[in-house]
């Protein structure tokens, strides 16, 4: 019985002293706002993220029966302690892509994985973690992921649209240049899917083998309606085989806000009448014009190198032959002497500002002008 005592005694005493000792915890930063939580023996764990890491592999993309893959993303998160935890991640464009149910994390857990597939690369990946506490305290955390070596999100311009005249008919396009940098990627095909989305063009590009500079300079148009390109989005489609695809949405709006229909462009401008000592133009919307550039050839083919042109940001419908006769200078910025009382041909463009994100260029047709004189007086 006395021997019973004793030994209760003892342990009543080593359960005083645990419970009297202190508790240690070390806090050390490290790289990407992750806190790591040290502790002693005696200390308890508090529930933190340690470390959050996307992996994509490109072996584990399937192929679907449309003929692109389907990338495979993990993400994984390290904790110290346990509790509860739910994660979210989203595209650039805060777009969810995955959200986690209700995880409860032990002491002893592993890192947690996260996985999903998706058609489209993401070069970033945002994410947010919440982890609730035993004491229900919550620590959010929030940040961004990429995995290096692999391709850049491409750097995209879209315009201007150009409205032109091309044998009698009217043309209007849509340019598109793209710069990306593949990282020695492969890039199967780029594509521009319009409004419709029932058809594709699919456009020429390069890449630049010392860089892996990937660069496309596209022109596109309707050929069942050339002379209108339609208001929507459109969407840039880059494939990159087994890292999926990549795609940008773009929205053309027209210069009177139309968010769907024909976009004619900027009207062209038209030669009203051209006299002894001027030509005078049909212009319309001239608060959106920002200069008028007129080309000079000694044809009337248009695809020649131009004599030389002439630049002006005074808004008129009346341009006077001796400014242009003065004013005329080549590729290197020299002026050009002219002759008088012989045949020259011109076009003129239009370039307004920008209007709903978009920039619009337009072209005449070309017409004969002549300078009337005695060369004799032109120095």
């Amino acid at each position: 019985m006395k021997l019973l005592f004793f030994i209760s005694l003892l342990l009543l005493l080593i359960f005083t002293g645990c419970k009297s000792s202190s508790m240690h915890i070390r806090v050390n930063n490290i790289p990407d706002n992750y806190t790591v939580l040290q502790e002693d023996d005696s200390s308890k764990i508090i529930f933190e993220m340690k470390k959050i890491e996307l992996d994509i592999d490109p072996s584990m993309s399937v192929k679907q029966n449309n003929g692109l893959y389907k990338v495979h993303y993990k993400i994984s998160i390290n904790t110290t302690g346990f509790g509860e935890l739910t994660c979210s991640f989203y595209d650039e464009n805060n777009f969810l892509l995955y959200t986690s149910d209700l995880v409860k994390v032990t002491k002893r857990s592993k890192p947690l994985t996260f996985t999903f597939d998706d058609f489209i690369f993401y070069s970033t990946i945002k994410y947010t973690v919440s982890l609730k506490n035993e004491n229900n305290s919550i620590n959010e955390y929030e940040g961004f992921l990429n995995k290096p070596g692999f391709p850049d999100y491409p750097q995209i311009q879209f315009g201007p649209v150009i409205t032109e005249s091309l044998d009698k008919e009217r043309v209007t396009s849509l340019l598109i240049n793209l710069e990306m940098n593949t990282k020695n990627n492969t890039v199967e095909s780029l594509k521009i899917i319009p409004p419709s989305e029932d058809f594709f063009w699919e456009l020429q590009y390069e890449v630049d083998t010392e860089t892996s500079l990937l660069t496309s300079n596209g022109k596109i148009n309707f050929s069942d309606h050339k002379h209108y390109i339609e208001n929507g989005i459109y969407i840039v489609q880059l494939s990159l085989g087994t890292l999926g695809i990549i795609q940008k949405p773009f929205q053309v709006i027209d210069i009177y806000g139309n968010e769907k229909g024909p976009n004619y462009g900027f009207m062209v401008p038209i030669e009203r009448n051209s006299s002894r000592d001027r030509i005078e133009l049909i212009l319309n919307d001239t608060n959106h014009i920002s200069d008028i550039e007129l080309f000079l050839y000694s044809n009337e083919n248009s695809e020649t190198k131009p004599v030389g042109s002439m630049k002006t940001t005074i808004i008129s419908d009346s341009l006077l032959k001796k400014d242009i006769l003065s004013g005329i200078i080549d590729s290197e910025g020299k002026r050009v002497k002219l002759k008088y009382n012989e045949n020259y041909y011109y076009k003129v463009v239009l370039t307004t500002n920008e209007i709903n994100s978009l920039q619009y260029l337009s072209t005449s047709e070309m017409n004969k002008i002549i300078f009337y004189g005695f060369n004799i007086f032109n120095f």
